[in-house]
């Protein structure tokens, strides 16, 4: 269709071209071309250009469209009116303290003490759960390798399990990130119901920034995403 149109648009070029020539006074003169060679001649021209913009055109990938810059921005948090109502905090609140026991040891972790200088990703989960399986397995290579040396840390929060049961699903994930255990399910009490796995981007305040209820593809698009933003803001 656009070949069409340039193709169309040349002729149309060519025969005003002749047009104006008749009320030139060259155009008058006995050595002047015949109004047939001029119009044969400038058709010539036009059939030139079109053949060089189709060369043009055949030579362009189909489906090609130039590069436009966009600048990085935050991926929207996008919910319905369901996930709505299991959502206790939202973007831009401060995720709730906390002091869980760590999965493997003795010791009580704060939040706040495990934050990353760029920003941190908290991952509640329950193994019984196979997107929360498949989550634990992917953040090692996705973020801790890519952004760990950058400023980000991973915290995962397993949900109603027990330390035997939670380390056990971390064995199997591979996952090596700090990992606590919210045993009764208070902690995420306060951050939500239903929905797991849940992940968190936080700033280096604990600000939430970015959030999914659920894990995809789309959820590991916009994390990555998410912590460009973070980790490559001046």
């Amino acid at each position: 269709m656009v070949i069409f149109h340039q193709y169309r648009f040349a002729y149309l070029a060519a025969i005003l071209t002749v047009m104006a020539g008749f009320s030139s006074r060259a155009f008058a003169a006995p050595k002047d071309r015949p109004i047939a060679q001029r119009l044969r001649g400038a058709l010539q021209q036009a059939e030139e250009t079109t053949e060089q913009r189709r060369a043009r055109f055949r030579a362009q990938p189909q489906g090609a469209t130039p590069e436009v810059a966009v600048p990085l921005q935050m991926p929207k948090v996008l919910l319905t009116n369901r996930d709505q109502k299991v959502c206790k905090v939202k973007v831009g609140d401060a995720l709730p303290a906390f002091d869980l026991p760590k999965v493997g040891g003795s010791e009580t972790v704060k939040l706040g003490s495990v934050l990353g200088k760029r920003g941190t990703v908290v991952v509640f989960w329950k193994s019984d759960r196979r997107a929360a399986r498949a989550e634990l397995a992917d953040l090692g290579p996705e973020v801790v390798e890519p952004f760990g040396t950058s400023g980000v840390a991973v915290v995962g929060v397993a949900v109603q399990e027990t330390p035997e049961t939670a380390a056990q699903t971390l064995a199997k994930s591979n996952a090596t990130f700090t990992n606590l255990t919210d045993a009764d399910g208070n902690v995420f009490s306060q951050v939500g119901s239903d929905c797991l796995p849940r992940t968190y981007v936080l700033d280096s305040s604990g600000k939430i920034v970015w959030f999914d209820i659920a894990y995809s593809l789309a959820t590991r698009r916009d994390l990555n995403t998410a912590l460009r933003v973070l980790t490559e803001a001046k």
